[in-house]
């Protein structure tokens, strides 16, 4: 993967954007963030890495294909959202510029915090696809509604205990056991006893984005 200078990173974006001297050394500014956020465009939702933050712009890792002058969206951990275009891509990174500008440490600050976990909620994506769940010597057909790297939230008509240990099983993703965190109105979250690196939820969305262009 081709990573543009850090020390540049807006000067990246768009070299030739007729910016002034002091203005490009105001957006050179930036902080490191390496962190898991969402991104959102106007095809889906995806998860992403955020590689570093200024207040005009930021640099990404995706594993989605996006194009020049696309609109996008993060939403951080924090709960914060920035929206921007698409400046560059280069292999699997992108340059973003914001519509508008920042503030750094607010957009970082103050963490999304999930009452019913007592943690930090890492950041999630909403989908519609069906899994099947063990419970004991049961199995359940359930609906995914999102997926984290740490779990999800599904729908079952079948009532589960919360604090039970289940099965999920997940195409592509295999098998994987998990903890029942609540249940209530026929939905429950689960929380993955081993939760999927970030490289694991890559490949895993390549291959269902590559199934659903070819259907």
């Amino acid at each position: 993967m081709m990573n543009s200078p850090n020390g540049a990173m807006l000067k990246a974006l768009d070299p030739d954007d007729g910016m002034e001297s002091h203005e490009r050394r105001r957006a050179a500014r930036h902080t490191t963030v390496l962190q898991v956020a969402r991104l959102c465009t106007e095809r889906s939702e995806e998860l992403c890495i955020l590689r570093d933050i200024s207040d005009t712009g930021l640099r990404a890792e995706v594993y989605c294909r996006l194009q020049i002058d696309e609109p996008v969206t993060f939403e951080m951990r924090t709960g914060h959202r920035v929206s921007g275009t698409v400046v560059w891509v280069r292999d699997n990174s992108i340059g973003v510029r914001f519509g508008a500008t920042i503030s750094v440490p607010e957009v970082l600050a103050h963490c999304s915090f999930d009452d019913r976990l007592g943690r930090i909620r890492p950041p999630r994506i909403d989908v519609a696809m069906p899994g099947l769940l063990l419970s004991g010597r049961e199995l359940i057909d359930v609906t995914i509604r999102n997926i984290s790297q740490a779990g999800m939230k599904i729908r079952t008509a079948t009532s589960l205990l919360a604090g039970s240990e289940v099965t999920v099983r997940l195409a592509g993703i295999g098998q994987r056991g998990a903890k029942v965190r609540w249940y209530r109105d026929g939905e429950a979250g689960l929380q993955l006893l081993q939760g999927l690196t970030y490289p694991e939820f890559a490949n895993w969305r390549v291959e269902c984005l590559a199934e659903a262009a070819a259907a």
